[in-house]
């Protein structure tokens, strides 16, 4: 433990030695004859910075890149980009931000990037520390211009892809003048930093640790709030996995009925198939029950409890989760098929994997109904609407409760959105008095979820073709969602 205390506190010191020792304010700017900023070669700044006993020096090359700040005294959280929120949501990092136009020098945006800043390397040119980069979205907007790493909370920055090694989190802004700014993050949030675990390596078995964090050690900055990434090979802890899979219903919650078949038992005979598939690949997986539960006391009641299904996959950190279920409708059909949910605020690549490999190895189809939940074929995401908000309402009066903070789009799904944390506005915070409470409810990191209808079971030609084709059914998921990781890659 203080061996990662000295680290981060030798980081800190780097990162605000590099972001002073780069920074041009405007007035020293504005003094420069039309020679100096014509200048093409690469010009080198120093500085000396102080902390206790040590004294640190570093060297900078800049060459057609500009370390912004505004401020006279080159005050580097003036100079910042501002982020109001961040996440992990299964694989991918994601943050919003903002900052004023004016720290901008008026100019407006034109491109920018997310950038990860290798602060152990000695090189003298700020572009060789670019470790990784993608591209974001921003949106110039009033006297501010908003960021953000993906649309969708399933994209962003790749946690997977990132080599081992200690970087500063910056964003990289072209602005209408050609002229490349680089503000790093300042964490202006509440939420906490965030431990992460990479998906198992199959080939070795290995693994490694990413933590996202704003680091506190060096008391004379201890306003700064500067953002981190560091990652290093590490082994799972023991409660940490890669996968969850959640068999649906449970005890006296059973579930779709036909005639004497409960979903809960299906869900539960290809929840298994699914996990021992996915285990012996060499995937460290968690299976959220396993039949042996009592019907007294075990329901979708229970789901926040210590040995509930919720409680049970966001304890596991893993990356992804399947919910099994089986389908059936009141209404009369002849044709039911595959139904895959995924998060209203992801991208439907994950469910679109699943689908398609369902479909090919069950040699079955995808369900032909339509309506407001249907993204693709196949694949559904049930959002809040109209209908939902006031059954949400209706229910926080007859119990006499506040209201959730629910909005139009969030997922209706409990176990996709119960799983994501902030990403996904999971919301059972205990204010219902016959649910529990959901400890995960604020984390900023989150599972990628998919709920995955099978068959209808009140369609009788699609529940027989499921019945005599169950381990088909199962390796299709098995399939998919090694095919969402892997094309993840």
């Amino acid at each position: 433990m203080k061996i990662i205390k000295e680290r981060i506190v030798l980081v800190v010191i780097s990162i605000l030695i590099l972001t002073n020792c780069c920074a041009c304010n405007s007035k020293s700017k504005d003094k420069k004859d039309k020679n100096e900023e014509t200048k093409t070669t690469a010009e080198f700044q120093s500085m000396e910075t102080k902390r206790g006993d040590e004294i640190e020096s570093i060297q900078e090359y800049v060459e057609g890149n500009e370390l912004k700040f505004i401020n006279e005294n080159a005050d580097y959280y003036n100079d910042s980009l501002e982020v109001n929120k961040f996440y992990v949501y299964g694989t991918h990092f994601n943050f919003e931000g903002s900052i004023g136009i004016k720290k901008l020098g008026s100019n407006s945006v034109e491109s920018a990037s997310l950038c990860l800043i290798d602060i152990s390397k000695s090189d003298k040119d700020i572009s060789s520390k670019v470790a990784g980069a993608i591209k974001i979205n921003f949106e110039n907007k009033g006297k501010k211009v908003n960021f953000n790493a993906s649309s969708v909370i399933n994209k962003g920055l790749f946690l997977e892809n990132v080599k081992q090694g200690t970087y500063a989190l910056y964003v990289v802004v072209k602005d209408s003048k050609g002229k490349n700014l680089f503000l790093p993050l300042e964490n202006k949030t509440k939420e906490k930093d965030i431990k992460y675990y990479t998906v198992t390596n199959l080939k070795d078995q290995s693994n490694r640790e990413i933590n996202i964090y704003t680091p506190n050690e060096v008391e004379e900055q201890k306003n700064s709030k500067f953002m981190f990434l560091n990652c290093y090979k590490k082994e799972l802890p023991e409660d940490v996995y890669d996968i969850v899979i959640d068999p649906g219903h449970g005890g006296s919650d059973v579930g779709a009925i036909h005639g004497s078949y409960y979903e809960k038992d299906l869900s539960l005979e290809i929840a298994k198939m699914v996990y021992e598939n996915l285990k012996n690949q060499g995937y460290k997986v968690l299976i959220t029950r396993d039949g042996s539960e009592s019907n007294d006391d075990y329901s979708v009641y229970t789901s926040y409890e210590d040995n509930g299904r919720v409680t049970l996959a966001c304890a596991s950190r893993a990356k992804y989760a399947l919910s099994i279920h089986l389908n059936s409708s009141e209404a009369d059909m002849s044709k039911g098929g595959v139904q895959i949910y995924c998060s209203s605020k992801a991208d439907t690549s994950m469910a679109r994997y699943l689908a398609d490999s369902v479909v090919k190895d069950a040699n079955t189809y995808t369900s032909n109904l339509g309506g407001s939940f249907m993204r693709e074929d196949g694949v559904y995401s049930h959002s809040f609407g109209a209908t939902e908000l006031a059954e949400i309402r209706s229910i926080a009066a007859q119990y006499g409760f506040a209201p959730y903070d629910v909005k139009r789009g969030d997922d209706y799904l409990y176990m996709l959105r119960e799983l994501g944390g902030i990403s996904t506005n999971a919301y059972t915070d205990g204010r219902h008095p016959q649910y529990g409470k959901n400890k995960w409810v604020k984390a900023n990191y989150g599972i990628e979820c998919c709920l995955c209808e099978l068959a209808y079971m009140s369609v009788e030609e699609d529940f027989n073709h499921f019945m005599k084709n169950k381990d088909k059914y199962a390796k299709g998921l098995c399939n998919g969602l090694i095919k969402a990781i892997e094309n993840n890659k």
